[in-house]
């Protein structure tokens, strides 16, 4: 507790026309601070190591379009997030108090 911050917010531009579907989270850790060892469950640390994919793969959470302007256009929610390239956005990621949990949101600037 207390290493983390609530909230982080980023500000980022879409790459590319596209729809958002899901935030896909990885973490890593240190042995001391001195940085000796590392353990992390990024996709590109992990290639070929099954047993760490199984205990400690990625998170995924599913991403939604959440604003009222999506709300007028489909009486369907959730609605998807389509973003065109250049687009400004504003990803928010909340963190659980003891850091056991995040949450993402994704919004057109």
């Amino acid at each position: 507790p207390g290493d983390l911050p609530t909230a982080v917010t980023i500000r980022t531009k879409a790459l590319r026309d596209g729809r958002i579907h899901a935030a896909v989270y990885s973490w890593e850790v240190f042995s001391d601070i001195a940085r000796t060892h590392k353990m992390t469950t990024h996709w590109e640390d992990t290639i070929d190591n099954f047993e760490r994919d199984m205990a400690w793969g990625q998170g995924v959470q599913l991403l939604e379009d959440g604003t009222d302007e999506s709300a007028e256009h489909s009486s369907h929610l959730p609605a998807p997030i389509d973003v065109k390239k250049d687009d400004n956005l504003i990803v928010t990621i909340k963190v659980a108090e003891y850091g056991g949990m995040l949450q993402c949101s994704v919004a057109k600037a």
